[in-house]
């Protein structure tokens, strides 16, 4: 705060007073901090700011004036918003870890005053002197049991029982565990061991990463061979409907041509059955001629059976 305040007091007074040489030290550190000071807590100085002939002094303006302008303004936006408020956030900040630790002093002082009080009589002067007789009944007692534990406390001596020292181990582990139990809460919830996991996630999320990526090459290796087949059976397709293709043509060629054969088939019997009828109906004829022949000789007789056995023969 003293380091912003110092800068713009020094810009301040090195562009509005650049002539000042006969001033003290005292007086130059006056100079420079009174105003940034007190800007501080709202008293602005704006009157030391106007110049000019529309201003109330009707002085001329120094050269830099705009400069100091946009320097107060910021200096102000740095010193009442920034600093101030980062000034409050470790007030609080501190606040907060004495409020933390304020059960723990609490219950220590408890404890002190506790343990003071054990320590002094119950009864008040003259009455006191009994107390100290119980206590030395009890010293005496203890004496004869032989009890030969100690502990000190600000140097102070005490005796305490073979119970009081159980207790007093118990309540020492007890202690001991809460403390440990309490630093490990406090390092699970610590930054560093927040970054830590932070880290330790993104490590096994980067190995899944990679892991994943592997994975999909492969699929992307198995959709490209995939991809290759059906190419393969897709060629073999075409190849196959090609062949049914030609194949349906040479059909298509060989039952053309059976019906023309059949065709021409048909032709031939029809001309084979026309030559039957028409021979038929030859011999007919010739058998009659020769039965009016062999009448009138034996001669044109003989000749009619050669003419009749001769179309037979030609069938």
């Amino acid at each position: 705060m003293l380091i912003f305040a110092a800068g713009y007091g020094v810009a301040r007074e090195g562009i509005f007073n650049p002539n000042a040489t006969d001033i003290g030290f005292i007086d130059k550190v006056q100079t420079v901090l009174r105003i940034p000071y007190w800007q501080i807590y709202g008293e602005l100085f704006l009157d030391e700011l106007q110049c000019g002939p529309d201003s109330s002094t009707g002085e001329p303006c120094v050269t830099g004036h705009e400069v100091v302008v946009i320097m107060t303004a910021a200096y102000l936006l740095i010193a009442n918003i920034l600093l101030l408020n980062m000034l409050i956030a470790i007030f609080n900040n501190i606040f907060t870890e004495y409020q933390e630790n304020a059960e723990e002093i609490w219950k220590f002082e408890r404890h002190r005053l506790v343990t003071e009080y054990q320590k002094r009589p119950v009864l008040v002067p003259p009455f006191m002197t009994f107390a100290h007789l119980w206590r030395l009944c009890k010293w005496t007692n203890r004496k004869k049991r032989k009890i030969v534990p100690k502990i000190f406390k600000k140097n102070e001596k005490e005796e305490v029982a073979d119970d009081d020292e159980e207790l007093l181990d118990r309540w020492e582990e007890d202690m001991i565990k809460s403390y440990v139990n309490k630093e490990t809460v406090q390092k699970e919830h610590s930054v560093e061991n927040m970054i830590g996991e932070l880290s330790e996630r993104m490590l096994t999320i980067s190995v899944r990463l990679n892991e994943v990526d592997r994975r999909l090459q492969q699929l992307d290796e198995i959709d490209s061979k995939l991809d290759s087949q059906i190419r393969g059976i897709n060629d073999d397709d075409n190849s196959i409907d090609d062949k049914i293709r030609a194949l349906d043509i040479k059909f298509n060629t060989l039952l053309d041509a059976s019906s023309k054969q059949s065709s021409k088939l048909a032709d031939v019997q029809w001309t084979m059955l026309k030559l039957k009828k028409s021979l038929g109906s030859r011999t007919v004829r010739v058998r009659k001629k020769s039965t009016s022949v062999a009448s009138t000789s034996p001669a044109v007789a003989s000749l009619s059976s050669t003419t009749s056995q001769s179309p037979k023969d030609n069938v």
